[in-house]
């Protein structure tokens, strides 16, 4: 564009050239004033034409610039999603496989202990299995765990909340009651800073081994190798 100014600047400069006499009503000096000031308005209206493009272009670059931030960050958190997601997976398959190879029931609850401590972030984790039809406590897993003392499991399971964060503690409910049996996962909470990402993969875990303690209930040969 920068030929156009120097077409007006030629054209400013040879006014005089053009004008070599007066112009009807107009003196020679006042059509040469006039045909200056005309220039220079058509070059400065080009001037203002192009700041104006130059404004929107640079604007559609930024929205350009920003929507391929915003795809990539999509894209990135669309990887961590499915990443996390395969971790899931793959634990529940190590989950599965262990609970096969288990060479007795004590060992049965191991790996669903070793989950909910890796996705609940959290080093002291107990399940326990209730009856909430005698209000009876069928099994607590470690066996010498103490952690629930803090907290009354009963009142818990009365409340609609499957997952409930107390000052120290995580509580995690399984989503479901079988023949008045249900599972809670306790979790050793360390600071109001420790928060679970992911609620509702506990509550998975806690589903399944609801599941197989109900199977080795009615089969007692579960968990013990063939």
């Amino acid at each position: 564009m920068y030929w156009i100014y120097l077409i007006v600047f030629t054209l400013m400069v040879f006014v005089p050239v053009f004008v070599a006499q007066d112009l009807g009503p107009l003196t020679e000096e006042a059509a040469e004033s006039l045909l200056i000031l005309m220039f220079g308005s058509i070059g400065f209206l080009i001037f203002l034409w192009e700041e104006q493009q130059a404004k929107r272009n640079f604007l559609r670059r930024m929205r350009a610039q920003k929507e391929s931030h915003r795809t990539f960050r999509d894209l990135k958190d669309a990887y961590s999603y499915i990443g996390e997601l395969n971790r899931k997976v793959d634990v529940l398959k190590e989950t599965s496989q262990h609970i096969s190879d288990a060479p007795d029931k004590r060992e049965l609850y191991v790996p669903y202990l070793d989950a909910l401590r890796l996705f609940g972030k959290a080093k002291v984790v107990e399940l326990h299995f209730l009856d909430v039809a005698q209000r009876q406590t069928l099994q607590v897993v470690p066996n010498a765990s103490k952690l629930a003392e803090r907290v009354d499991l009963w009142e818990t399971i009365k409340r609609s909340e499957n997952f409930i964060e107390d000052d120290d503690l995580f509580l995690v409910q399984a989503p479901m009651v079988i023949e008045n049996v249900t599972a809670v996962a306790v979790l050793k909470r360390y600071g109001a800073s420790h928060r679970i990402e992911d609620p509702e993969m506990l509550k998975t875990l806690v589903a399944h081994a609801l599941y197989h303690f109900m199977l080795a209930r009615l089969c007692p040969c579960t968990g013990k190798r063939g």
